[in-house]
């Protein structure tokens, strides 16, 4: 072979290792580059999921930014239960509880309080009660010092239907015991049954359904009702949804917008922004907090 040929052979054999070397390097730094891409990406993706709020989405009125500090929180929509404790600087301003038909029966006649809009709820749910279907109806417990609770959690021997003192709705003023005395079983009383497909029409709920302990932490209670306004109440009802698992439907969707009575109701949940909320511009609305970190905006025309 001459000397030509030979160099040749060699330059033929270099540009072939070249052009593979290079598609080789083209490669990896296509693979480099699309790996730094997507790790760049994933922790893009994870940072916005960890610091992510929900918006306002459904609040589809003008509105404005509201420092929390000038917001009236009427807390009737906190979440209380075996995680999330009444908040004790938030002392509620109690009413007794007046007559129904002239009367409203108490065990032990005892004196009834709670928070003013729970108060009027639940005198009008007694009373369509008594009207509807008659029958012996009587309160057996309203709103509730720490103490008392803590005398009655020492005293229950069965705990699955009591809360730990500090974790009690009753304590917040917003929640009753309507007691049905005088039938043999009570959750399925016609007494019973009315009160529970009737109590949202006056902003309740039955606070511990059946059905629903795994999520409540609380056995069925039949009697215990809790005030959290017209629109909330009818939205756990007619999804058959308990008060936990409302606020975690609030929290993932943001909100929602509802007609209800020749109503129409928005509901936006939001966690604040330097200190701040978006509140309607004009028009009826209610701030409160739901124990959790969020607030609730219920605005309606």
């Amino acid at each position: 072979m001459t000397i030509r040929k030979r160099r040749k052979n060699y330059h033929q054999r270099l540009h072939a290792l070249t052009f593979v070397l290079g598609l080789f390097l083209l490669a990896a730094g296509i693979f480099y580059g699309y790996k730094v891409f997507t790790d760049r990406q994933i922790s893009a993706d994870y940072s916005t999921r960890q610091n992510q709020t929900v918006s306002p989405k459904n609040l589809s009125i003008p509105t404005k930014s509201v420092s929390l500090s000038k917001i009236k929180n009427t807390h009737c929509l906190d979440l209380i239960n075996s995680d999330y404790a009444i908040q004790e600087a938030d002392e509620p301003t109690l009413w007794k509880l007046s007559a129904v038909n002239g009367k409203i029966a108490t065990l032990e006649d005892q004196k009834i309080f709670l928070q003013k809009p729970a108060q009027t709820a639940v005198k009008q749910l007694v009373e369509a009660t008594e009207n509807a279907v008659g029958g012996n109806i009587a309160l057996s417990s309203g709103f509730r010092s720490y103490d008392e609770q803590k005398q009655l959690y020492a005293e229950a021997e069965d705990k699955s239907f009591v809360q730990v003192p500090g974790h009690s709705e009753h304590e917040s003023g917003f929640a009753a015991d309507i007691s049905i005395q005088d039938v043999e079983d009570v959750a399925n009383s016609e007494q019973s049954v009315y009160l529970r497909e009737n109590a949202w029409k006056y902003g309740l709920i039955l606070r511990y359904p059946a059905g629903k302990q795994d999520i409540t932490g609380i056995a069925n209670e039949a009697w215990h009702f809790r005030y959290v306004g017209k629109i909330h109440a009818w939205y756990c009802t007619s999804q058959n949804m308990a008060y936990e698992e409302y606020i975690d439907f609030l929290k993932k969707s943001g909100g929602y917008t509802q007609e209800l009575d020749g109503i129409t109701y928005t509901v936006s949940y939001q966690t604040p922004k330097n200190h701040k909320l978006q509140l309607p511009k004009s028009g009826k609305y209610e701030v409160s907090s739901d124990n959790t970190g969020g607030y609730v905006v219920t605005s309606w025309k």
